[in-house]
C-alpha cells in the first residue's frame, strides 16, 4: 500500500510540474517522461501460459450464431446453401452450449 501511494504522490508531482510547462513544450515533455519511465523500468515477466491459446479458450457458440443469421438470409436467396449453413450452425450452437454448460469454472 505504501508504495502505491508513494508512487500516485509521484504522479501527482510531475503533473503538476508538467502543466507548469508552456501547452506547445507540454506534450513533448509528456513524451519525453513516459518513455523514459518505460526504459528505466523491468518489464514484469508474464506467467507461464499466457497469451497462448489453449483448446477452452474457443467456443464454437460464437460462430453459431452468425452462421446462423447468413444461412437464414441465404435460405431466402439460395435455399440448399441456407439449409446447409443453417444445419451448421444448429451443430456449432449445440457443440458451444455443450462446451459451455459441460466445462468447469476457468480460472485465469
Amino acid at each position: 500500500m505504501q508504495i502505491e501511494k508513494r508512487a500516485e504522490q509521484l504522479a501527482l508531482r510531475l503533473a503538476r510540474l508538467l502543466n507548469e510547462v508552456p501547452g506547445h513544450d507540454r506534450e513533448a515533455l509528456r513524451e519525453l517522461l513516459v518513455e523514459r519511465l518505460r526504459e528505466e523500468t523491468e518489464p514484469i515477466e508474464r506467467p507461464e501460459g499466457r497469451g497462448e491459446r489453449r483448446a477452452g479458450d474457443f467456443n464454437p457458440l460464437g460462430i453459431g450464431i452468425p452462421v446462423f443469421l447468413v444461412g437464414a438470409v441465404l435460405l431466402v436467396i439460395f435455399p440448399p446453401v441456407g439449409l446447409l449453413l443453417l444445419a451448421a450452425a444448429g451443430a456449432l450452437v449445440v457443440w458451444g452450449l455443450a462446451v459451455t454448460l459441460l466445462a468447469g469454472p476457468t480460472v485465469r
